[in-house]
């Protein structure tokens, strides 16, 4: 329960480039120190982080499957001397640890959103007038696909930037 401690290990994980460890450490600190802005800034950007690059690996592992399962693209499966043997059943046991891996990544990117989203939601309830943190709730929730929280934060950082020109405004 020593929240100076987490808070350190969490920056020790990350300078090592331990993500998983750091974020756990930043969740255990933010779980002492619930109102400390820091450290829910750091927790939702490691968050973020992780997620930014599961998406790349999910995409890599879209493709791969997508060589097994494609119907007349199949191409790792055409490339094989004996292919035109193969059943669809043989096809599909062939994909199935990359459509295994696709699952598996698809429900780490959605986790990772939703507890950004809930980080950068407890951030709004403490500032709710920082414009910078209403944009990144509504960008975390659109990952997410929690657009009714996106939309209204979206809102919200429009309000908040009265200034902002058309042409941006727009393009949100």
């Amino acid at each position: 329960n020593d929240a100076p401690a987490w808070r350190s290990l969490a920056g020790a994980y990350q300078a090592d480039g331990q993500t998983d460890a750091a974020i756990g450490a930043y969740l255990r600190y933010v779980a002492l120190r619930p109102q400390d802005q820091s450290g829910l800034l750091g927790a939702a950007s490691l968050l973020e982080l992780r997620a930014r690059r599961t998406q790349a690996e999910l995409t890599k592992a879209q493709t791969l499957a997508a060589q097994y399962t494609t119907p007349a693209g199949a191409s790792a499966v055409q490339s094989l001397k004996l292919a035109p043997a193969l059943t669809h059943s043989l096809q599909q046991a062939l994909a199935q640890p990359y459509t295994t891996r696709v699952q598996t990544l698809q429900g780490q990117l959605s986790s990772d959103y939703l507890q950004a989203t809930a980080v950068r939601q407890k951030l709004v309830g403490i500032d709710p007038k920082n414009a910078p943190y209403q944009f990144a709730l509504a960008q975390d929730a659109a990952a997410g696909q929690q657009y009714p929280t996106a939309a209204k934060a979206l809102k919200a950082y429009l309000d908040l930037e009265p200034n902002l020109d058309k042409a941006t405004r727009k393009q949100l």
